[in-house]
């Protein structure tokens, strides 16, 4: 039970990374590369927090939302707003250029060597049903969870949530109805840079500040989005949770160098059945 607790520890923190990218995907219609290295950032943001200017530990979070906010709105309208509706892949080249400057940034400030950030609570190890975890390892398991439950209530409960929807099914048809599109794209990157910054601070706990961490965060998102769907925020915690199983009983029984083999072969398996992934529903329109 110990590694399927490590499993569904690191796998809650793909499916909070994947999450962010659905947030700005349903609502923008476009792919936000920079999303991962927003938790990046957001790790960084706890360690400045909590550590640097020993800001209170309830503060934190706050602090790594909003920069996190001002980074996504940053982000849509320097690398999204001005080539969005152009087709092609620039919105990806763009976003892809703002996750290598962010890199290279924390990488300067910061250095290579990780940094180590506190936990809220007891860091003491714990037995639960045969297996041994540490709090935050639980707290990764259920994060992921009430953020997926949050967005589908506020997406199929709340006017703008409905609004974001309608862009996403059709946004040439939701600009016709009065939605205003271009508004729900900033909104979306800057909730969803708030999203990453927030979660940074939990992410912290496990895999500690390091700026080449939003690397590995892209691929392993991009990775459940393709098994879950994109645009599913059931398809990104299931998924979430699937690649971190996979990946940690590969590596307990064969090797650390077989599971990325693996991931990608059952990825493979996966889009051959259900290309559009396991949880997105196909639908049929009359004209």
């Amino acid at each position: 039970m110990t590694t399927i607790w490590a499993g569904l520890s690191v796998g809650g923190i793909y499916a909070i990374a994947a999450l962010g990218y659905n947030l700005v995907f349903v609502a923008a219609g476009v792919f936000n590369f920079a999303q991962a290295q927003m938790v990046m950032v957001g790790t960084f943001m706890a360690y400045v927090g909590a550590v640097k200017i020993h800001m209170p530990l309830v503060l934190v979070p706050l602090f790594a939302a909003a920069v996190g906010f001002a980074l996504g709105f940053v982000c849509e309208r320097v690398a999204i707003a001005p080539v969005a509706g152009r087709g092609g892949h620039a919105v990806l080249v763009t976003t892809l250029g703002v996750a290598i400057l962010l890199d290279g940034v924390m990488s300067q400030i910061f250095g290579a060597n990780p940094l180590s950030v506190p936990f809220y609570g007891s860091n003491q190890i714990t037995t639960f049903l045969g297996g041994r975890a540490a709090p935050s390892d639980f707290t990764l398991m259920v994060l992921p969870i009430v953020i997926a439950t949050v967005i589908y209530l506020f997406n199929t409960r709340t006017l703008t949530g409905r609004a974001a929807l309608a862009s996403a099914e059709d946004r040439f048809a939701a600009r016709l109805r009065g939605v205003n599109t271009a508004r729900l794209a900033w909104l979306s990157a800057a909730a969803g840079g708030a999203l990453a910054g927030l979660c940074g601070v939990v992410v912290a706990q496990t895999t500690y500040a390091v700026s080449d961490l939003g690397d590995l965060l892209a691929i392993k998102a991009f990775l459940v989005l393709a098994l879950g769907g994109f645009g599913s925020e059931v398809g990104a915690v299931i998924g979430g949770f699937l690649v971190g199983l996979i990946e940690a009983e590969s590596t307990r029984y064969l090797n650390a160098s077989y599971s990325d083999l693996i991931l990608f072969g059952f990825l493979l398996v996966v889009l051959l059945l259900r290309p559009s992934g396991v949880f997105v529903r196909h639908r049929v329109r009359r004209v």
